[in-house]
């Protein structure tokens, strides 16, 4: 009789355990903002993982065992034109026979360029223009529409909306909670674009320098001047003649500071610093959030929290 109960006892053990190590649904992404946005939308429900390694997009790669991932995702959300690899594993990204859903294709309506405003008899008109001047700027692989949405957060609703529509209609039985964690994180992104409105609508003059151009889209959202060193779709770094083209640029419109970016490779750190002592420009630290680092994370800082200091530094260069 007791071994029995033995017996009863472990099977209801076992039972219970299983049911507890019930896996989740499984979907990929290529960059941390998507994966923040997966995160917020799906809950515990689904298991997120990204593909890319956790370094500035310009630069980064897959991961060794990113085909494992795929195979085991039922969706791949991706910025296309942004990630610097899928040009070339496209074809192998596609052989997983994973969702591919390209979020660049609704949400990025800015060009690639540099966008300032004139005013002429009261009338305001932007005006767009390469980022810089010059023959030696015409070879070089640039995006053709900036891709890095996650800056602008209208732009990141459009694609959280994208993101909420795909993910309910792979798992229709979460729907509804699905929708309400879109309602509540759509309520954070208009508070946070609403509080960046306060930089054109107190007419604060913002000027920096960065090293990636993960900052452009500001222009046209916020009024904010940016003047980035690398602008090549692959990290790749400014020629002798490129750079000199950069600098006058940078010192004849007089720009005073310079964008620390926490996840920049040696390189681009080392001329960032040459930069710096150069131009005498002050630096500032601000985050490109492209990838997030282990001591932001430890910190349980995520985007939001990290787009807000974004927001004080900029008024701290307006002061």
């Amino acid at each position: 009789m007791k071994k029995l109960q033995s017996f009863l006892v472990i099977m209801l053990c076992a039972l219970f355990l299983s049911g507890c190590s019930e896996e989740h649904p499984k979907v990929a992404t290529t960059i941390y903002p998507l994966t923040y946005l997966v995160d917020r939308i799906a809950g515990n429900y689904v298991e997120v993982e990204n593909i890319s390694t956790d370094t500035l997009v310009q630069r980064a790669q897959l991961k060794e065992d990113y085909k494992k991932t795929l195979k085991n995702s039922d969706i791949l959300f991706y910025i296309g034109g942004l990630e610097p690899y899928m040009d070339i594993y496209y074809d192998d990204i596609r052989s997983t026979k994973v969702n591919m859903v390209n979020l660049e294709t609704k949400s990025a309506v800015y060009k690639f360029e540099r966008y300032t405003t004139t005013t002429i008899n009261g009338i305001t008109t932007g005006v767009e223009a390469p980022y810089y001047d010059g023959d030696a700027f015409k070879m070089l692989d640039l995006y053709d529409s900036d891709p890095m949405l996650w800056m602008d957060p209208v732009a990141m609703t459009s694609m959280a909306h994208d993101i909420c529509t795909s993910l309910s209609n792979q798992y229709p039985e979460y729907k509804k909670i699905f929708q309400s964690n879109y309602k509540k994180l759509e309520v954070d992104l208009a508070r946070l674009d609403a509080d960046y409105q306060k930089i054109p609508e107190e007419h604060m003059q913002i000027s920096f320098v960065s090293m990636t151009p993960s900052f452009g889209i500001w222009q046209k959202s916020y009024g904010v001047n940016v003047y980035p060193v690398c602008l090549s779709k692959y990290g790749a770094l400014p020629t002798k003649d490129q750079l000199e083209a950069i600098k006058s640029r940078i010192r004849a419109d007089k720009v005073r500071y310079m964008v620390l970016e926490q996840n920049l490779p040696e390189d681009m750190a080392k001329l960032q610093q040459q930069l710096i002592d150069e131009l005498g420009l002050t630096p500032i630290n601000m985050s490109n959030l492209s990838s997030i680092s282990e001591s932001d994370q430890k910190a349980t800082k995520d985007y939001l929290t990290i787009m807000y200091e974004n927001l004080k530094m900029l008024e701290n260069m307006a002061s």
